[in-house]
């Protein structure tokens, strides 16, 4: 179960401890300056995004890639988003963090990174997606909605559908990405944090504001000292 964070009143973000591993996903009330003073144990790792399937080890080099993984227990990989979904994984000896825009699950980041695990670890891998914008925002053009129901590899009906405006559609990116974890393994279950980036006042959304919307930053560290 996520727990908030919050400080004098405004949301600072959620968080999840298991056993490994340290999910946070945060809020556009904490910048980066501030998520390193609250986490002060840890590495953090950033990335040069530029919506790609790339997926690289982590590096205190800031390389261009949309995800890192790292079997190192200091290290905090950071994504930063607005309306694209942040993805955290959790694996039994490493960890990774995505940037999965629509191009992102279009081109199969989540397959790449999933790639990396054999068949016992894919079934003991625990998902995390944070805040994004939910199905019911999310418009896209009819081209951009058949090149995502296509990353779909059920081609899953329920993942694209109609939009009062017939040259548009709404996509569904969770059932996308869902559909693309299991087919790797159905005991892969991706464990969603129910907020609407367009909707939720404490979060940025590219769509609702902008250019100027700027990024909120989630990240993931082990816990656990094995490696």
């Amino acid at each position: 179960m996520f727990e908030k964070i919050e400080k004098n009143g405004k949301l600072l973000g959620h968080q999840l401890r298991t056993h490994r591993s340290l999910c946070f996903f945060g809020s556009k009330n904490l910048p980066l300056d501030e998520v390193r003073s609250l986490f002060p144990d840890f590495q953090f790792r950033s990335l040069k995004q530029v919506h790609g399937q790339r997926v690289v080890q982590a590096s205190a080099e800031i390389l261009e890639a949309d995800g890192h993984w790292t079997a190192k227990h200091e290290e905090a990989l950071l994504i930063q988003t607005a309306d694209c979904v942040p993805v955290l994984i959790e694996g039994l000896n490493e960890i990774q963090a995505l940037h999965a825009g629509w191009r992102g699950v279009e081109l199969g980041i989540l397959n790449v990174a999933l790639e990396r695990f054999n068949e016992p670890e894919l079934k003991a891998l625990k998902i995390f997606a944070g805040p994004h914008i939910s199905k019911d925002h999310f418009e896209v053009g009819k081209d951009v909605a058949r090149r995502l129901l296509e990353s779909d590899p059920l081609k899953d009906p329920r993942s694209v559908f109609n939009h009062p405006d017939p040259e548009k559609a709404y996509v569904d990116l969770d059932r996308i990405l869902q559909n693309q974890a299991h087919s790797f393994s159905k005991d892969i279950k991706i464990q969603f944090l129910d907020i609407d980036t367009f909707v939720s006042e404490d979060h940025p959304s590219y769509r609702r504001d902008g250019k100027g919307a700027g990024r909120f930053y989630s990240f993931i560290a082990r816990l656990d000292k094995t490696t």
